[in-house]
């Protein structure tokens, strides 16, 4: 009887340990899941301010290049 006692004493303990190692797991892959989206959104972000900035520089006239307005 102590052995069996015992045994089911290691499974319990087990099971136990199983049900918390899938729930941190689960709470991980959110994590990862939300700093996907993080990382996508700053991307995007990145993407927006490179465009305006080429733009910005298409537009740029370097004041060395422009007249004095008495020329």
């Amino acid at each position: 009887m102590q052995d069996q006692s015992s045994l089911m004493d290691r499974i319990i303990t087990l099971e136990s340990t199983l049900m918390h190692l899938q729930i941190d797991l689960e709470k991980i892959g959110q994590v990862v899941l939300d700093q996907q989206k993080q990382i996508e959104q700053q991307q995007r972000q990145i993407a927006r301010w490179e465009e305006k900035t080429s733009r910005s520089q298409d537009e740029f006239i370097d004041p060395l290049d422009e007249k004095p307005p008495h020329y």
